[in-house]
């Protein structure tokens, strides 16, 4: 029995391919927002698809309870199941690596990894902070969209600003590791209100605490300060930073890192395909 995992829409074509298959869509992010976040309505490749799949599919997920919500009128029986963490991978020790700035009590590192991106990183309240804390290194890994490229130079112009670039999934772990405190430098629009960060969770996994701006997925999680101003995120910066040094910190932590295991934040879909009969010769 083949299940099709379809994680974008127009992906869905070799599906007559095979006989009969199980499909499985992941709603990822909410499509209604591409106006907002890339100045342009929804792609009619896109929309065409998704409705279909939306109809067809044996199983609708999302990975944010923002998206569940948003096509749940779609598709009533849509799962919400949330972006999870490859435990193993950002907790098993790996060596620091060699282009980041090293660090100490008196210059800890706050660190992102993923796109920078108009949609998805706040520049203004990255470089108000970054002013706000000139003994403190900030690290951001990860591609530039180009249409911020000029933002993104005017940033690695900062003395205290590392620019590392992207950097394989089997890399990121170490990176991570070697943030003292993790940062969520997200804007809020249509897109990240509904959005469930797989940093959130990569942070806790590797016992990183971190900063967030006020998401609704990251508000009320353990080992997760938030912050909506210049002010408040340094400040929480460091209540970050002494928290996570705390020898309790990593048992306040763990549960939550427990949920999100892979093997446990994609329960709800394998209930849905098991419920359907669909998961023969698992």
């Amino acid at each position: 029995n083949v299940i099709l995992y379809v994680h974008y829409a127009p992906a869905a074509e070799p599906a007559p391919l095979y006989a009969a298959p199980t499909i499985l869509y992941d709603i990822s992010d909410d499509l209604t927002a591409f106006a907002e976040v890339e100045g342009e309505g929804i792609p009619d490749v896109v929309l065409a698809h998704h409705r279909r799949l939306v109809a067809r599919a044996d199983v609708v997920s999302a990975a944010g309870p923002g998206l569940a919500d948003t096509y749940r009128q779609e598709r009533p029986d849509i799962v919400y199941a949330p972006n999870g963490v490859d435990r193993a991978r950002f907790a098993t020790p790996q060596a620091r690596p060699a282009d980041m700035p090293p660090s100490s009590i008196e210059h800890p590192i706050a660190g992102y990894h993923g796109a920078l991106a108009e949609w998805r990183f706040d520049f203004d309240l990255f470089a108000d902070t970054v002013a706000k804390l000139p003994d403190w290194r900030f690290v951001l890994v990860g591609p530039v969209d180009r249409r911020v490229a000029d933002q993104a130079a005017r940033l690695e112009r900062l003395p205290n600003v590392t620019l590392i670039g992207e950097r394989s999934a089997d890399e990121i772990g170490a990176y991570v590791q070697a943030f003292d405190v993790g940062a969520m430098w997200y804007p809020l629009n249509n897109v990240t209100a509904k959005a469930l960060p797989m940093k959130l969770n990569e942070f806790l996994a590797a016992g990183v605490p971190s900063v967030s701006t006020p998401l609704p997925a990251c508000i009320g999680v353990p080992g997760v300060w938030i912050a909506s101003t210049p002010n408040e995120y340094s400040r929480a910066l460091h209540e970050a930073l002494e928290a996570g040094r705390s020898p309790q910190f990593a048992a306040s932590i763990d549960d939550q890192v427990t949920r999100a295991e892979w093997s446990n934040s994609l329960q709800p879909i394998f209930d849905a395909l098991e419920a359907r009969d669909l998961l023969r010769g698992r």
